[in-house]
């Protein structure tokens, strides 16, 4: 027992380090790390005291204690893991009054091996929580359904324990009688092998996030969650084939907007119009202040003009916080369809073309851009709100 003491106590020196590690490079996750990190600092000292102390009372009194709390310890890091709210607080209240009552009838004459009994049901329901969170939580990644089946793995050994000591040990057997078998050694390394993959599991979850966060950081538009330029235009000419929509958005008179009423109201009208766009369910990107584009695979210009229409109404209709309701912001939308062999650069050309026309020719309106190396005649799919289109009689890009 002692070599198997101090080898489980030094993978739980490397399993602390390991957390401490991963938080420091990272500087992310200090809820999960730190619980996870308390939580293995308990069980190397839970062991070591258990290979080298004495098996006097209060000695076994520590050993729940110092275990207990590593379990509430674990409990507090899966449940910063899944971001879940949730309380239990009759299960813990249930737990803790197992391992009071653990340590109170230490100090009666009841034999070792039912004094365990409640201790080992305390550690087991504990973990069987975790499980619980990780098996209900809504998203099902591959990480919570194998760290759910290792917690359970640790789960059932206390409950092992807990269940079956009583009947493969004489009922006056002595503590170091028990801990010192055969039997204790085998479940002491299958608990630690079950303790080494939840402690790798839910790292690598915690990197895995942290790239994944970061990858997205680096494609998105931080205030309207859309994609970015280079992220909207590197997916677009991968995947955009002829046939294919693509509509150039821009909101009309937005400095206005800004000028008039503030940045954070112009923000807000930025957000509302991102948020039409996600409704879609197409591929949306923000290119910049108020310019934002939209994918649609395998749609005719008809089909594309409608669903403009459609954001454009839906836009006018939107209620934006700071904004009088008598003031109508709109936005002006350019529509170009991939033609065989047309490079992204060319249909955006196209695209931002028919889209200056419709801030030419009278704003909150969509336009079609007629196909390539023709002369610009494509006509205004009319919106209900704007007349004939104007001549074209001054200069200069309009917002």
């Amino acid at each position: 027992m002692v070599d198997i003491g101090f080898a489980q106590a030094g993978i739980f020196v490397v399993l602390a380090t390991l957390c401490m590690a991963v938080f420091y490079v990272l500087r992310s996750h200090k809820r999960v790390l730190g619980w996870l990190f308390l939580a293995m600092v308990l069980c190397f000292i839970e062991t070591l005291a258990l290979t080298v102390a004495q098996s006097s009372t209060d000695y076994i009194a520590f050993i729940i204690i110092l275990l207990g709390g590593a379990v509430f310890c674990i409990n507090f890091s899966i449940s910063a893991l899944l971001n879940d709210n949730r309380q239990y607080y009759w299960v813990d209240a249930f737990n803790l009054s197992l391992l009071a009552l653990s340590i109170a009838i230490l100090y009666t004459p009841t034999p070792y091996i039912l004094q365990n009994i409640p201790f080992q049901l305390a550690c087991a329901l504990g973990i069987w929580k975790s499980t619980y969170l990780l098996a209900t939580v809504s998203e099902a990644k591959w990480q919570n359904l194998f760290l759910a089946s290792s917690l359970f793995g640790i789960g059932a050994i206390f409950f092992i324990r807990a269940s079956v000591y009583p009947f493969i040990f004489p009922i006056n057997s002595k503590y170091y009688e028990v801990v010192n078998s055969a039997a204790a050694n085998k479940l002491v390394v299958t608990i630690l092998c079950f303790a080494m993959i939840t402690v790798l599991t839910i790292v690598s979850r915690v990197i895995t996030e942290v790239i994944t966060e970061h990858r997205t950081n680096a494609e998105r538009d931080l205030l309207t969650g859309l994609l970015n330029r280079a992220a909207f235009d590197k997916i677009a000419s991968e995947e955009s084939k002829s046939g294919d929509a693509l509509i150039l958005c821009d909101l009309d008179h937005f400095k206005q907007v800004n000028d008039q009423f503030g940045h954070l109201a112009g923000d807000e009208v930025l957000r509302n119009f991102a948020s039409i766009l996600q409704g879609t369910g197409y591929m949306a990107g923000r290119f910049g202040g108020e310019e934002f584009a939209l994918l649609m695979p395998g749609h005719n210009g008809g089909n594309a003009a409608a669903l403009a229409q459609n954001i454009r109404r839906l836009f006018i209709a939107s209620v934006h916080k700071d904004i009088p309701d008598d003031h109508m912001v709109t936005a002006s939308f350019g529509i170009a369809i991939f033609h065989k062999e047309e490079t992204l650069t060319e249909a955006f050309r196209r695209a931002d073309e028919s889209l200056y026309h419709a801030k030419r020719t009278g704003r909150n309106r969509v336009e079609i851009a007629p196909p390539p190396r023709s002369p610009f005649s494509s006509q205004p799919v009319w919106s209900p709100l704007v007349g004939a289109a104007q001549p074209i009689t001054h200069t200069g890009r309009p917002t």
